[in-house]
């Protein structure tokens, strides 16, 4: 059950505002939720609508800085991120240090605190950089976790010369 069979399960949480349908997916189903909402609450409210029905699900909160809107995707348990990298890790033979993940938003939160090498860009919300940090704290793999003065790709760059991957220019 994800996509359009959770819709009953979770329509009758007033605050959450189902996405365009070109937005969803048949293993994703995407909403709308305002920033002036506490999101840790919905998330845990949502988890817990469908471990009732016994629908386990990873629920993603991230932000769409441009519209200023929270955004809230439900997925199959397998489909995140961070099991994404260990399989990636494990199909190509590489080292754990091998593996690095950059990204800008909540919905990076999980692999950036997968324990594998992480970027945060500097474009990346505080918000995420706060729970990031709080995060990698908990579990105690801070030096896993490199905050790049610079954004975007740039970011990643930096990122990667931080973990050794690049060499820099000149040398």
């Amino acid at each position: 059950l994800i996509g359009a069979d959770i819709g009953p399960i979770l329509e009758n949480i007033s605050v959450l505002v189902a996405q365009e349908e070109e937005r969803q997916k048949e293993f994703k189903q995407s909403y709308y939720l305002s920033r002036d909402v506490e999101y840790r609450q919905i998330i845990r409210l949502i988890h817990d609508r469908l471990l009732s029905r016994d629908v386990r699900a990873n629920v993603i909160y991230s932000v769409d800085g441009k519209k200023n809107i929270g955004l809230v995707d439900v997925l199959p348990e397998a489909a995140a991120k961070d099991s994404a990298l260990v399989y990636l890790r494990k199909k190509l033979g590489l080292e754990k240090d091998r593996v690095v993940y950059g990204g800008d938003s909540g919905n990076d939160l999980q692999a950036f605190v997968s324990g594998f090498n992480a970027i945060v860009v500097n474009n990346t919300p505080e918000a995420v950089k706060k729970e990031v940090r709080r995060q990698a704290r908990e579990k105690g793999i801070e030096e896993r976790i490199y905050f790049a003065s610079a954004m975007y790709v740039q970011g990643v760059m930096e990122g990667c010369l931080h973990f050794n991957l690049l060499q820099p220019s000149g040398k």
